[in-house]
């Protein structure tokens, strides 16, 4: 049977060591005190009565927490996985913290605290051909006690190898692995991708990526989002059976980038530009999305030599450049951006080139110069078809009437009148008439007079005309 009493305390039985048969007792760590002292009292107990106490001054701080863990370390498959082994099991992780430190030749230390006994050293933090040394030990977080450190554990880092430019383009939600490969040389190849995380150190094998002969494997629907790989493609060649890869670190959630918007929709008016930013694919990523606040980032300038480009920056993709020139192109280009990380940002999208309305007043000056040159064209014409019109109307259709006679025959037969008419100017035959100038005075005005009577009237016919020449020439 054993007591406990802290410092200034009655003594309290501690039940957990009640009545126990083993020469042991175990007390959870978090039901003490860390800050007290305390006092145990323990003593036998048999059929016929019991012995009497024996006590011991107990301070937890002072008392080791245990043993340094046990550390493997394993890098011949290039990367570098640490496990620890303690007597703590996953129901117990909640007490400790495991605490990872590497050391490189340099003298230089990285500490990592970890809640679970696995890592995966990042890729980043290793440097090739260099040599490291891994300790480890537990911190106890009750108590704010640390073991002792397990002895080092030293491994050479050598990672490279084939294929070459091991990479990822993940752009959007589509993760694509990438590496080079000189199919010249070394013709008869197959590859294999296989992946691991940080909860789950063993190598997994891509289904969908085994014994492929492209340098190209699709991840996208492989990881999830919010963990860390380490991918590692191994070269097979089947003539030689050599075998080789090369390791990359991918975490979609850091290194995935957001793709350019799908569209710009420009609108002109006079001189003003109204600017619509379609949004990028990447945004139907849910998750993507929430990484951080995305906002619109806007580009314009003019399309000459030495152009100056203008930024824009604005929540939403709705934009109104001022201040532009008339009859000016102007180009643009447009992405999103994270507000929370000025260094993440998503791809451009295309160039996309528009020139400006001439100035409204150049607009009025034009239209101006069309209505007075319609109207002084529409004021020629007038002057001149209207003069023209009235000559033509004389010629062909005179105001005085001809005498009935002749109308009468043109009506009955125009052909036959105008051959008439013609055929008695040419073939009618005239006497000479000579004017005898001891005529009579009276004589000669009365002809003259009947003569211009007869004109200005527009009656007259050949039988007059020949009967006053008879009489001028008898008379």
């Amino acid at each position: 049977m054993m007591t406990a009493r802290r410092s200034g305390t009655a003594a309290r039985i501690v039940h957990w060591c009640n009545h126990t048969d083993a020469c042991v007792c175990n007390m959870p760590p978090e039901l003490l005190d860390y800050s007290q002292n305390y006092t145990l009292h323990v003593r036998g107990e048999t059929p016929h009565g019991h012995s009497r106490y024996n006590a011991i001054d107990f301070h937890p701080r002072s008392v080791e927490l245990e043993p340094a863990p046990i550390l493997y370390v394993d890098s011949t498959r290039g990367i570098v996985i640490v496990n620890i082994s303690t007597r703590y099991t996953l129901s117990d992780d909640v007490l400790v913290m495991y605490v990872i430190v590497l050391q490189s030749n340099g003298s230089d230390v990285e500490t990592f605290p970890r809640k679970y006994p696995k890592y995966v050293i990042p890729r980043s933090k290793l440097s090739p051909g260099a040599t490291y040394c891994v300790r480890a030990q537990l911190f106890h977080i009750i108590s704010g006690m640390h073991s002792p450190f397990s002895p080092a554990r030293c491994f050479r880092y050598q990672p490279e190898g084939l294929p070459k430019n091991l990479r990822v383009e993940a752009i959007n939600s589509r993760y694509l692995l990438k590496w080079d490969w000189d199919y010249v040389q070394y013709p008869n190849v197959t590859f294999s991708v296989e992946q691991c995380h940080l909860f789950n150190t063993e190598w997994k094998k891509i289904a969908a990526c085994g014994n492929i002969t492209v340098p190209l494997c699709d991840l996208s629907n492989e990881v999830y989002f919010y963990h860390t790989y380490s991918l590692r493609t191994s070269v097979y060649d089947s003539q030689r059976d050599e075998y080789n890869f090369s390791l990359v670190t991918f975490h979609p959630k850091t290194d995935a980038v957001m793709g350019p918007p799908t569209d710009i929709t420009i609108t002109i008016q006079d001189r003003d530009l109204h600017i619509v930013v379609s949004a990028p694919e990447g945004f139907n990523n849910e998750n993507l999305f929430k990484v951080c606040n995305w906002t619109y980032h806007l580009e314009y300038w003019k399309n000459t030599t030495h152009p100056q480009v203008i930024p824009i920056e604005r929540p939403d993709p709705i934009f109104a450049p001022k201040d532009l020139k008339a009859s000016t192109t102007y180009c643009m280009k447009a992405r999103t951006k994270c507000v929370d990380d000025e260094h993440r940002a998503g791809l451009y999208s295309g160039i996309h080139c528009v020139t400006t309305d001439p100035r409204s007043y150049v607009t009025w000056w034009i239209a101006g110069s069309v209505v007075i040159a319609v109207i002084l064209i529409a004021l020629v014409v007038y002057i001149c078809f209207c003069p023209l019109k009235r000559y033509m109307k004389h010629i062909f259709f005179p105001s005085s009437k001809l005498p009935a006679s002749i109308g009468k025959d043109m009506q009955d037969s125009p052909q036959k009148f105008g051959q008439i008419t013609f055929a008695l100017q040419e073939e009618e035959a005239f006497d000479r008439c000579y004017i005898i100038q001891e005529a009579q005075q009276e004589d000669l005005v009365q002809t003259d007079t009947s003569a211009a009577r007869s004109k200005d009237s527009g009656h007259y016919s050949i039988e007059d005309e020949g009967r006053e020449e008879t009489d001028v020439c008898t008379g």
